[in-house]
């Protein structure tokens, strides 16, 4: 459905739970276990074999079917909760398994699964057990539990979605005294999630770490915003409802930069926030958090593989003047392995990631709604105010907005 791939992509087949098995010959993008490809043909259309030119085609036709893959991996990963994805694609009577996660992919050599067939069903018997017993070892996300429409948490979803009376329209405007009584919720912010309740997208409840050593719980469905691309920080920001305070909130789910000296957006908040900051115009952190310590493989496989076929580097020569060959990394960046504290010195195309979700109060206003330019500049200069206070306190407010006028009317002219 549209709701789902506006480009109607469909992988050519998968394996799936028993009952979500499709009855209507489509993809069920949310339902996938294991997606599976296959083209015609043995190295011709093999997108990992850049090794030589290929007499039946040539490398354009490679890359197609790979951006054909990444994109499958890709769309799986904007619709499910993954931390990672196995994929098969047969090539004739070759067939490579392939493991994607935010980092990159990992892909076997080609196994010719008619005279190596053991290893094939070896493979696929791994694959069935993991599902029965072990699905988070199929890269199924076990901080985030599926919601089906038997299940109460997905009445109360369709409940808070309904407009209510009480609800507050965020029309600019003059407000009375008594206009805005607290709590409220905005008309936007629920319309907002009713949205994003679209037929065919699956609904979830994630958890988040809260400061006191537990989890939050946050009802969410399609993501109002998602990250391009496959390798990256994934980024999705929902608007989601809190089962502990039963509010509207706004969440965000991303894969972090995972190096030493890389701060959280969370703390970064946290301290904004605190008493002795009084820092205004920035979101209100609810909780944050790294999830269960999910990290990409990706990298530490790379180095593994590197490390092991390594060639051991040419001394220099004794009058030559110290230099980096033109072969070395360009930089190196440190993470610590789990529990033994010990550091890890990463040279890696690769970059780490680690799971992380962030809960702010605050519900975002999109900004095709925005009615006039001096709205539009109004926010802009409410964020400028929130940072210069923060970096460069001395900047007075006054000399602030005329130099945001001068460079909007120069640039063309929100403002009348």
């Amino acid at each position: 459905p549209i709701s789902v791939d506006k480009d109607g992509q469909k992988v050519d087949a998968a394996l799936f739970y028993d009952k979500d098995a499709p009855k209507d010959n489509r993809p069920h993008w949310a339902d996938q276990l294991v997606s599976i490809e296959f083209k015609r043909g043995d190295e011709s259309l093999d997108p990992f074999d850049d090794s030589k030119v290929n007499l039946e085609t040539d490398v354009v036709t490679r890359k197609k079917v790979r951006a054909q893959i990444i994109s499958y991996a890709e769309l799986i990963f904007h619709v499910q909760q993954r931390t990672f994805l196995l994929m098969l694609l047969v090539m004739g009577r070759k067939v490579r398994v392939m493991r994607w996660d935010r980092a990159g992919v990992l892909t076997t050599r080609p196994i010719d699964y008619v005279e190596d067939w053991k290893l094939l069903c070896e493979i696929l018997s791994r694959i069935s057990i993991l599902a029965a017993h072990a699905p988070s070892r199929l890269g199924l996300d076990p901080s985030a539990t599926r919601i089906y429409r038997r299940d109460p948490r997905w009445k109360t979803m369709e409940s808070v979605a309904r407009e209510r009376e009480s609800d507050v329209d965020a029309t600019e405007r003059t407000l009375g005294d008594d206009e805005l009584t607290e709590p409220f919720t905005y008309a936007y912010i629920r319309t907002l999630f009713r949205e994003s309740l679209k037929y065919n997208w699956p609904r979830y409840e994630l958890e988040v770490p809260d400061d006191a050593g537990g989890v939050r719980r946050f009802l969410v469905c399609c993501p109002v915003f998602c990250q391009k691309g496959m390798a990256g920080r994934g980024t999705r920001g929902y608007a989601a409802y809190d089962l502990t305070t039963e509010r509207f909130t706004w969440l965000k789910d991303a894969w972090r930069a995972d190096y030493d000296g890389v701060e959280r957006e969370g703390d970064i908040l946290r301290k904004l926030n605190s008493n002795k900051e009084k820092i205004r115009n920035v979101p209100t952190l609810i909780c944050h958090g790294d999830i269960r310590s999910q990290v990409t493989e990706t990298p530490n496989f790379w180095e593994d593989r590197r490390n092991k076929f390594a060639v051991p580097p040419i001394p220099p020569h004794p009058n030559s003047s110290p230099s980096k060959s033109p072969g070395s990394p360009s930089c190196s960046l440190k993470r610590k392995h789990e529990g033994d504290g010990t550091e890890a010195t990463f040279n890696s195309p690769h970059r780490l990631h680690r799971h992380y979700r962030l809960v702010v109060e605050e519900v975002c206003m999109p900004l095709h709604v925005f009615t006039d330019g001096p709205q539009l500049l109004s926010i802009v200069q409410d964020c400028m105010t929130g940072k210069h206070r923060n970096i460069r306190p001395h900047i007075h407010e006054p000399c602030l907005t005329s130099r945001l006028f001068q460079l909007t009317v120069m640039r063309g002219s929100f403002c009348t």
